[in-house]
């Protein structure tokens, strides 16, 4: 029957090819988000603090060297940690605590001999040992650092990408990280011209300070934030001295105890207040995490609003288009209709005809939309708008969410063409 009507069914292949081409990267968009925003991020937030400093307006800032502002920071944090209502606290530089809008990252290397390496690109991420704590981290083996060997600058904590790897092989097998550091001349000559011979890659190779940092811990994988994925990240020990710029370069983050965190904010504030007055830092603040994620979030969830709202326009569309014709196209078989209905064709066999035509139009035009789409998907302009969705899942996606919108849009025109009386449609054609 298809065949016999290839005309008019030409147009409709058409039709159905170019929205499931384009539904195809909808789907995949819209799931890719929606996984990623619904994945656990890594850490908790609930019952956590930002607690906010600013410097005395009385204060010359200048009357105080780093020793001093080192000193005043390290007071404030241990009375921090003595208050009744906290029950945890700790320190990170300003691009280490979540939902932070500062980022740091480096490279490390398999080995040291840059020539025969990999490389892998981490965030970087420095802490107090109290951090794994404070945001309720999970361990998937080792420990926290060590507070009398933590500032040794050597030991790290690791956490892996969404495949629980770091280098090319699983994170559970690290136990050392290689740490390449580059010296000034060994920077000058990679800038100028990378080596070539096995003579100067030996002499840049010396250049390298490699530096064996020892694993402490491997933690469950972590998100930058509710949208982003899984990265490599490398938990450095923070030492105490940087926290000379308290809120700044430097952020204390504290969580409250469970029955101490109603009106958390306003009574820290109270309590605190004096206590935290120390020269030349005083509390001006204490934020929850749950502010912080939410300002964070505010342009992602209105893009992600937007794409929403254009996908749903879109849908309405090809929902509106698809009745108009199977709409046209039902009519326009009026006499076929009712001399199948004189031939003693019932009402559920009229729908099921139609019904089980369209399906097949839909199938047979899924085949030429997925090879589109696969074909547009191997340029690379999936991975520029990063959808990572796999092709099968996408293509399921996109059938089914076809699948309905086509039914909703040939069940109506069905169902007027099953109630048609014989006669009348015979007497039309």
């Amino acid at each position: 029957m298809i065949w016999a009507d290839r005309k008019s069914n030409t147009w409709i292949l058409i039709e159905l090819i170019v929205v499931f081409s384009i539904l195809w990267f909808c789907s995949g968009f819209v799931y890719d988000r929606a996984k990623r925003y619904f994945e656990p991020v890594g850490f908790d937030i609930d019952h956590v603090y930002m607690l906010e400093f600013d410097y005395q307006k009385d204060i010359k800032k200048a009357d105080f060297n780093d020793e001093a502002l080192s000193e005043a920071g390290i007071t404030i944090f241990d009375r921090v940690k003595k208050n009744p209502m906290i029950e945890e606290a700790c320190y990170t530089l300003g691009h280490s605590y979540p939902y932070s809008g500062s980022y740091s990252s480096n490279v490390f290397y398999k080995n040291g001999n840059l020539r025969d390496s990999i490389n892998f690109s981490a965030s970087i991420r420095e802490v107090s040992p109290e951090f794994f704590d404070v945001f309720r981290i999970k361990f998937q083996k080792g420990k926290t650092f060590n507070p009398d060997e933590a500032f040794s600058g050597k030991h790290v904590i690791v956490s892996p990408d969404r495949e629980n790897r770091f280098y090319d092989e699983d994170i559970s097998l690290m136990e050392v990280l290689i740490k390449n550091e580059w010296n000034p001349e060994a920077y000058g000559l990679w800038s100028k011209k990378k080596p070539e011979t096995e003579e100067e890659w030996n002499h840049f190779n010396k250049l390298i300070i490699k530096s064996m940092c020892p694993v402490d811990g491997t933690v469950e994988k972590i998100k930058r934030d509710d949208y982003g994925d899984y990265e490599r990240i490398v938990f450095n020990p923070m030492d105490k001295n940087k926290l000379n710029r308290v809120n700044g370069w430097a952020v204390i983050s504290v969580r409250a105890k469970a029955g101490a965190d109603k009106d958390f904010p306003a009574k820290f504030r109270k309590e605190m207040k004096e206590q935290l007055n120390v020269a030349p830092f005083e509390l001006v603040g204490v934020k929850p995490y749950k502010d912080i994620r939410s300002e964070w979030n505010k342009e992602k969830n209105e893009e992600m609003q937007t794409t929403f709202v254009v996908v749903f326009f879109l849908l309405i569309n090809v929902f509106l288009g698809i009745l108009g014709t199977f709409r046209f196209r039902t009519n326009a078989r009026r006499g076929e209709i009712g001399l199948r209905c004189a031939l003693g064709s019932g009402k559920s066999k009229i729908r099921q005809l139609l019904l089980g035509e369209t399906f097949a139009l839909l199938f047979l035009s899924s085949i030429p939309g997925t090879i589109i789409a696969l074909n547009i998907q191997l340029t690379g302009v999936t991975s520029k708008l990063g959808i990572t969705t796999p092709s099968v899942l996408t293509y399921f996606i996109t059938f089914f969410t076809m699948l309905i919108i086509v039914w909703l849009g040939t069940w109506y025109p069905a169902k007027k063409a099953s109630e048609i009386q014989p006669a009348e449609a015979l007497h039309y054609e």
